[in-house]
């Protein structure tokens, strides 16, 4: 379904769906403009990416080809957030797994989580906070097989692999 904005004019008028505009709200984030509430629908899955380094700039591009909504969370320490790409529906500057989670109106089974960010400390500490959340459909994250290795022992030891299979 291609994403289109509703708008609802609060004086009860006909109701208006058009193409998305640049300054439009997010998906999920709906804004009274004046007396019209702008809402975006007809959107399937959010492709939710942490970081914005090298791989994320090449794979967001992809995402969005495919019909995904691309968010992009970093916290702009190294000026990755400078430069909004524009396949980014997005941009979260944050790190914060829970406020991430809250500026999206939490993750739902159509959100794809993909950790791909610039430090094993914060890859860490997002996978700890996101394993565990039923709502996403999807948790992923880059790493070589050391590093896979390395956090799952971590995960285990911390009891947060229990009924995760497979994960990490």
């Amino acid at each position: 379904t291609a994403v289109r904005v509703l708008l609802t004019p609060i004086s009860g008028a006909p109701l208006e769906v058009r193409g998305v505009l640049a300054g439009d709200p997010p998906l999920h984030h709906p804004r009274l403009d004046g007396d019209v509430l702008v809402d975006r629908i007809g959107a399937g899955e959010r492709a939710v990416i942490f970081g914005l380094g090298h791989v994320a700039r090449n794979l967001g591009p992809l995402l969005a080809g495919l019909g995904f909504t691309v968010i992009v969370c970093d916290d702009g320490d190294t000026g990755a957030t400078a430069a909004v790409p524009p396949w980014a529906a997005r941009v979260i500057e944050s790190f914060d797994a829970a406020e991430i989670e809250r500026e999206l109106g939490g993750f739902t089974r159509d959100d794809r989580l993909l950790i791909v960010t610039r430090d094993h400390a914060i890859d860490q500490q997002l996978l700890e906070r996101l394993i565990g959340n039923d709502d996403v459909g999807y948790l992923g994250m880059i790493g070589s097989r050391g590093k896979v290795g390395r956090f799952r022992k971590r995960l285990e030891a911390k009891g947060l692999l229990d009924g995760a299979a497979g994960a990490a």
